[in-house]
């Protein structure tokens, strides 16, 4: 699944998801890229689930800048924020939609020049046997990213 929208600077998404019981080899990936995959110019940052792993994705080309975080618990609606700013400015929000008291989780950072005035798409992957559900799309501009 994708949107047909190239995003640029103070542009993001918000949506609802949430997955199901399932195998936890599965895979899934809701992403916003930018260039070819592996290739030096491949950016894509976004949350996905894998071989039991819970993930903040950042990938430069082929070099990973994420990390392991388990928290997408099955059958729970997630609401999920991702944002291209100004000067590689990036971010990731996600918070589960209906216990707004649970833990947020956060990722805004600078990631440089190599990362700032790009095109950029948002996408969903999955493996054929990952179930995902969305709701509430929502297209997002700001000014910044605090």
């Amino acid at each position: 699944m994708s949107r047909d929208y190239t995003f640029h600077e103070g542009e993001g998404i918000l949506i609802d998801f949430k997955s199901v019981e399932q195998d936890r080899n599965i895979f899934w990936g809701i992403n916003f890229s930018h260039g070819e995959y592996g290739q030096d110019n491949w950016r894509n940052f976004g949350v996905s689930e894998g071989q039991n792993k819970h993930q903040r994705v950042i990938l430069k080309g082929t070099n990973w800048l994420g990390s392991t975080i388990y928290w997408i618990k099955p059958d729970v609606w997630y609401r999920l924020a991702l944002g291209v700013g100004k000067d590689g400015r990036i971010m990731i929000l996600a918070w589960e939609r209906d216990n707004p008291e649970a833990q947020l989780r956060t990722y805004r950072n600078t990631l440089g020049k190599d990362w700032a005035d790009l095109e950029w798409y948002f996408w969903v992957n999955n493996d054929e046997t990952a179930t995902l559900y969305f709701d509430n799309f929502y297209q997002i501009e700001f000014d910044k990213i605090k």
